[in-house]
């Protein structure tokens, strides 16, 4: 958590989609037949649940979660350290701030000094335990008000290093709601942050005090889009530099300290204060549709971007290249994947690579032109982190429509 949304650099360089001039796509769109066997729309697949804590016993479920304590001498003191980045004014995490009673996790704050700073905040996150790419994450929270209170949930990269730490302005961050108490906690700030100055998003939602009661806040997390929901409202909505890797959560009270913008605990404030949390609930479709323009897809050579086409490629778009050993990849979080591709007499054949291992070469040739076919799956890898590459082996053209992951 930060102070108010400021433009930061991006944390590693990221590939762009190659985008080219749309005149190019005439050599692959001109002469074409009769568009034929229409692709079967997908069955709505399941929700799967990730994470659905309810808090009912009496300590955190050390599997999903760690308690924070920022001394950098303990073993992951190092990024509690950096999520309490406040001034001496403020608050560092200590795990005696974290208690379960009631069916619910307690997040307290009190005047209590710790590692040279004045208050001790409580800190939850499932940092090296569970992270994910996409899905819809909700809390239901109640917080406390008084002036410096900063309550937070949010998300970073499952990559963190305490290198990144040294250099966290450039850490891709995800506020699913950050409420300011010398506000009169009457503001959830929304926001995508550490990315291009030209893309970051940040939406707040005004309303009365949030902290007379309990709330849902909630992120609704796409490829290529996030929405922020209050009560099952959407509050905000982005498309830009929507990040495409897995990421952890992060629940705390805190205090900023005077120089922040969270401003100071003053006489008045309520100590120890408290932000009650209900639940935490993440779910995760059965599978993702992965468009060729969505983030994390990857092409190395010399591809040009055909929009508008009309042929019922999924996102009514594609990228291709004439170049043989041009490849495609696309790294993802989950147990499969499916290549989708158009089959057309001027297409050849493809290589393709699971976790850089070749798994087949695929044959994309047809007399008649087939959009949104499935050439390639592969299902039952073990849970976590994979690439799939497509290298074009022969034929006059490659044509990348999609990929489908199933989690």
């Amino acid at each position: 958590m930060h102070a108010t949304p400021t433009a930061r650099k991006p944390r590693r360089a990221r590939t762009r989609t190659v985008l080219a001039a749309l005149t190019a796509a005439s050599a692959l769109l001109a002469g074409l037949g009769t568009a034929s066997a229409a692709p079967t729309p997908l069955k709505p697949a399941a929700d799967k649940v990730l994470i659905n804590d309810e808090f009912n016993g009496s300590t955190l479920d050390t599997s999903v979660w760690s308690a924070g304590d920022s001394d950098v001498n303990k073993p992951t003191g190092w990024i509690w350290r950096y999520l309490t980045k406040q001034t001496p004014d403020g608050s560092v995490a200590h795990p005696d701030q974290v208690k379960l009673a009631g069916g619910e996790v307690d997040l307290g704050l009190s005047a209590n000094p710790y590692l040279d700073h004045k208050y001790r905040a409580g800190y939850i996150s499932t940092q090296g335990k569970k992270s994910f790419l996409y899905g819809k994450v909700e809390a239901t929270i109640k917080v406390s008000g008084g002036l410096g209170l900063w309550p937070a949930f949010w998300m970073l990269p499952a990559d963190t290093t305490p290198s990144d730490i040294d250099n966290s302005t450039a850490l891709p961050e995800v506020d699913i709601f950050e409420i300011l108490g010398t506000e009169g906690s009457k503001t959830d700030y929304m926001t995508l942050h550490n990315v291009r100055p030209e893309d970051k998003t940040g939406c707040t939602f005004k309303t009365t005090d949030l902290s007379a009661g309990y709330h849902t806040y909630g992120l609704d997390w796409q490829p290529g889009k996030m929405t922020w929901l209050v009560d099952g409202v959407a509050r905000c909505t982005t498309t830009k530099a929507v990040p495409s890797e897995p990421m952890f959560l992060i629940l705390n009270n805190s205090a900023g300290g005077c120089a922040s913008w969270g401003g100071c605990i003053q006489p008045s404030t309520p100590l120890p204060s408290h932000m009650y949390v209900r639940n935490v609930k993440v779910t995760q479709p059965d599978s993702l549709m992965i468009n060729d323009t969505a983030g994390g897809v990857t092409y190395g050579g010399a591809w040009t971007y055909g929009g508008g086409r009309g042929y019922g490629d999924y996102g009514d778009d594609v990228h291709y290249t004439r170049a043989n050993g041009d490849s495609v990849s696309y790294t993802f979080n989950g147990t499969g994947v499916d290549f989708l591709t158009e089959k057309f007499s001027d297409l050849g054949t493809a290589d393709v690579y699971v976790d850089g291992t070749l798994r087949t070469t695929v044959d994309l040739t047809s007399t008649a032109r087939q959009v949104q076919q499935t050439v390639f799956g592969i299902s039952g890898l073990p849970q976590g982190v994979h690439t799939v590459k497509v290298v074009k082996r022969s034929g006059t053209y490659l044509v990348v429509d999609a990929f489908r992951t199933r989690s």
